[in-house]
């Protein structure tokens, strides 16, 4: 088996990105997903969406 396998889990403080004043990321669970085998397991696709 060949491929790219590397997840790293994470939260993070709310920040907000300048230019953008007002809107607010809360990444809580958050995944940096490098991996070609597989997802997080809490990992949900809207509807309709072509897996």
């Amino acid at each position: 088996m060949t491929g790219t396998h590397m997840m790293f889990g994470f939260d993070m403080d709310p920040f907000q990105v300048t230019g953008l004043a007002g809107w607010t990321e809360p990444a809580q669970d958050a995944y940096l997903d490098l991996s070609d085998l597989e997802n997080p397991d809490q990992m949900q696709f809207p509807e309709g969406y072509n897996t």
